[in-house]
């Protein structure tokens, strides 16, 4: 399978644009990576952030080179927005999102997927769904996720932004139905969006600690 000619077309609120936004295809995977062998085999593309959402968290794996600087956070650094010192409020727009072990899982499942029937040609959309920077924050205030900062000595609620100063965020579903029937990832075998910032928040703050010069 590899990625379709035809553009995705993404549909953002009116507020933002009063008609549907095409994406622009990904570039096609070059398929002599393979080598002969599996030369005959299909290509399964696996869009990450760059190419169409979602934007892809979690943190590193242990043994992961630590990264130095926030730029080095990789999707990690929208998030690290929400208490970075001299921002204001994250300026990511986007707002569906996929944890980086499900993007693995999906990549390890397309080596075995079918081939599609007469041929056909589709991009694979890793997401379950959409979060946003005002949900994030109001779950980060909860009292039982404030403890859970607390026990790793971090104050999670005098860092957060203020959500009287959110901007606007791109809002739109994405058709995972393919990879439901292709891959057999339905949304509850995600990892959700409160357990990605659980995960992700805390060793952000943890990191900035070591890190505290690059962080700033």
């Amino acid at each position: 399978m590899i990625t379709t000619p035809d553009p995705i077309l993404m549909t953002l609120t009116p507020r933002t644009t009063p008609r549907p936004t095409p994406m622009l295809p990904a570039k096609p995977f070059p398929t002599n990576l393979f080598g002969r062998r599996q030369r005959d085999t299909p290509i399964l593309t696996l869009p990450p952030n760059n190419s169409i959402p979602p934007t892809i968290y979690g943190w590193f794996v242990k043994d992961y080179p630590t990264p130095k600087s926030v730029a080095e956070l990789n999707g990690n650094k929208f998030l690290y927005e929400l208490i970075q010192k001299d921002v204001k409020f994250p300026t990511w727009p986007i707002t569906t999102i996929a944890h980086n072990r499900d993007v693995a899982k999906a990549h390890v499942l397309a080596l075995t997927a079918p081939i599609l029937p007469r041929g056909e040609k589709k991009r694979i959309i890793i997401s379950f769904g959409t979060m946003t920077w005002v949900d994030a924050i109001e779950f980060l205030k909860l009292l039982e996720v404030v403890a859970k900062f607390k026990e790793r000595a971090h104050d999670i609620v005098a860092r957060l932004s203020d959500v009287s100063a959110a901007g606007l965020q791109m809002q739109y579903s994405l058709d995972t139905s393919l990879t439901e029937s292709v891959l057999g990832l339905n949304e509850g075998d995600y990892i959700p969006w409160k357990e990605i910032l659980l995960e992700v928040m805390p060793n952000l703050m943890d990191w900035e600690q070591v890190h505290h010069a690059e962080a700033l």
